[in-house]
């Protein structure tokens, strides 16, 4: 009997032994547990952290960029728009070198004419569809300045009327009439240059037979030298309403002037602060989809219970 307790007593202690050596296990297990998925919550939040310093300094950028933007607003627009004019005219003229020079010549006229810059470079658009270099371009556009400036007619479409007929090669009634109507003689310079009369000529245009080069020549003869219509956009930005216009004209251009280097020196930080927002996506979306596998794989049972452990979160 003496035999079997003993034996007793030692299988007791081989089992006691080995309940706490499975305890001991589960004790390693759990603090293994506990130190990998702090890792994991420390990783994630680290990452977040960067993100939301990242986010804070990017918002700092773009609230200096509006300050100065703010500060500058009259500057800040007249060299956007005068930037954005000269890149969509860029390969419409030869390159962003000619399309910078014509947009100085167009500011330049505009400040000292009836028309906007705006409206000048929608005019030099229309015409680069005809002519294939920046300076003829620039003479049309300034006599079509002088021409609207003068009759008060609608420059635009006078315009569109022209640059149909030159792509056809032919002038009909419509553009002629146009003009007539604001008072401008057409067929009178061209009667003088090719010896027929005046009436005769209407009945060609009536007719769609006027060539191109005849009503060019004409059109040339009107705003160049002499011609009636030559300088009557520097005319007009002498009266007492026209210098109105010339003095805002001109404050825009200092301060466009002024602002260009400003704008130069800021438009790298704009494209970094782009960048950077790109980037913070890029990263946002990796963590996202990390932390969403995470769980996904907890909430599937492929780590059950290893949201817990011996009854403690590990989070």
């Amino acid at each position: 009997m003496a035999d079997v307790n003993i034996s007793i007593a030692a299988n007791s202690q081989d089992f006691t032994a080995a309940i706490q050596q499975v305890g001991a296990s589960v004790a390693e297990m759990k603090s293994s547990a506990v130190k990998n998925f702090s890792a994991i919550k420390s990783s994630v939040s680290g990452v977040a952290d960067q993100i939301s310093n990242l986010g804070v300094t990017v918002n700092q950028a773009l609230g200096a960029v509006r300050k100065v933007a703010s500060a500058v607003s009259v500057a800040w627009n007249a060299v956007t728009e005068f930037q954005d004019a000269s890149v969509r005219l860029a390969p419409l003229v030869g390159g962003l070198e000619e399309s910078r020079r014509l947009c100085d010549a167009l500011r330049d006229s505009a400040a000292n004419g009836t028309s906007s810059f705006a409206d000048l470079t929608s005019v030099a658009t229309r015409l680069s569809s005809v002519f294939s270099d920046s300076r003829s371009v620039e003479n049309w556009t300034k006599r079509f300045h002088d021409l609207a400036a003068g009759t008060g007619a609608d420059m635009d479409r006078v315009v569109a009327q022209f640059v149909k007929a030159k792509a056809s090669g032919y002038f009909g009634a419509g553009f002629l009439d146009t003009l007539s109507a604001k008072g401008v003689n057409i067929y009178a310079p061209i009667a003088e240059q090719t010896g027929m009369a005046e009436e005769e000529l209407r009945k060609l245009a009536s007719a769609g037979q006027l060539s191109f080069s005849q009503i060019e020549a004409a059109l040339v003869s009107l705003t160049s030298g002499t011609g009636q219509f030559a300088g009557a956009a520097q005319r007009m930005s002498e009266t007492a309403g026209g210098s109105v216009r010339t003095l805002v004209a001109q404050v825009e251009i200092l301060f466009a002037k002024f602002a260009e280097p400003i704008v130069d020196s800021i438009t790298p930080i704009i494209q970094q602060v782009a960048a950077a927002l790109a980037v913070i996506g890029d990263v946002a979306g990796g963590v996202g989809s990390v932390v969403s596998a995470v769980f996904g794989a907890m909430s599937s049972g492929g780590f059950a219970g290893a949201g817990r452990v011996g009854g403690e979160s590990l989070w």
